[in-house]
């Protein structure tokens, strides 16, 4: 594996993360607006929508055709979504 394929991978897997960060940031805006609006259902799904087609068309983009490019953003994305999820754990136990 060439030194340039690396360096790919790994702006992949950065890029991945700071994917997962602004989707679980997204995903927490709307669930703080929920309360607050008329049409609960309709804000969770248009901000799927939303997300979901950012995401994916990023990660389309960071690919760039190859499995190992999606492989290491989704690497990248998974590793955000964890730590987001350990953290609001931790902040929910009593």
């Amino acid at each position: 594996m060439s030194e340039s394929t690396l360096v790919s991978l790994g702006v992949n897997l950065i890029a991945g993360g700071v994917l997962g960060a602004l989707y679980m940031l997204g995903l927490w805006h709307t669930t703080r607006l929920l309360p607050h609006v008329r049409s609960p259902a309709a804000l969770m799904a248009a901000s799927f929508v939303g997300r979901a087609a950012i995401l994916l068309g990023a990660l389309w983009w960071l690919s760039d055709g190859h499995w190992s490019g999606l492989a290491a953003a989704m690497a990248g994305f998974l590793t955000a979504r964890t730590v987001a999820v350990a953290r609001v754990r931790r902040e929910a136990t009593p």
